[in-house]
């Protein structure tokens, strides 16, 4: 007799086992270890926050998030690190992918594009608009054959976009901002 899945509290991330998510991801060989057991979203995520493996915490829900909700986790994440000053090209850019996390769109898509190309050194938001640019349909020009993204794309920029937002500033409060950013990507995690 087959036994359903358990009921995981990470409803956004539930219909995919984290064996799955990460089989062709770069991740810790001790996280990958965690694995073997099959263990739920939210089992998972806590064992690897839980052991203070935060990059790999945040490569699987970059991953295993829908994309317009890693997009969205992303861009908040590279907000709360730029604080009260951020340049008006991050600030763009950050603005046209949360739109696209709202409404994701061809249009959409290419804007975040656009935006991404605008900004002169924050990578961060850089990042997160490349992220909602690489969850479009294709990767050129509207007018030209479509060439879609690999698959992948849009978690690597999302995993990216976090780890830069958390990585930046006083190094004391690295561990802090991980926790709180992965705080912020889980709470999505759960709203149906």
């Amino acid at each position: 007799m087959h036994t359903p899945p358990e009921s995981d509290p990470l409803v956004r991330i539930a219909a995919r086992r984290p064996k799955e998510v990460c089989a062709s991801l770069q991740i810790d060989e001790y996280s990958r270890a965690l694995l073997q057991a099959d263990p739920s979203p939210s089992r998972f995520l806590t064992a690897l926050i839980e052991m203070a493996y935060s990059a790999d915490a945040v490569t699987y829900l970059a991953h295993a998030l829908p994309k317009a909700d890693a997009v969205f986790w992303a861009c908040q994440c590279v907000r709360m690190a730029l604080g009260d000053q951020p340049s008006a090209a991050a600030l763009n850019a950050l603005t046209v992918a949360e739109t696209w996390a709202r409404e994701p769109s061809a249009e959409n898509s290419r804007a975040a594009g656009a935006a991404a190309i605008e900004i002169p050194n924050d990578r961060g938001a850089r990042l997160a608009a490349l992220a909602a640019f690489w969850s479009g349909a294709s990767m050129v020009p509207a007018e030209l054959p479509p060439v879609p993204p690999p698959a992948g794309l849009t978690g690597a920029g999302v995993a990216g976009a976090v780890t830069l937002a958390a990585t930046s500033g006083d190094p004391a409060a690295i561990p802090e901002r991980y926790r709180e950013f992965l705080a912020r990507g889980i709470l999505i995690a759960r709203t149906p």
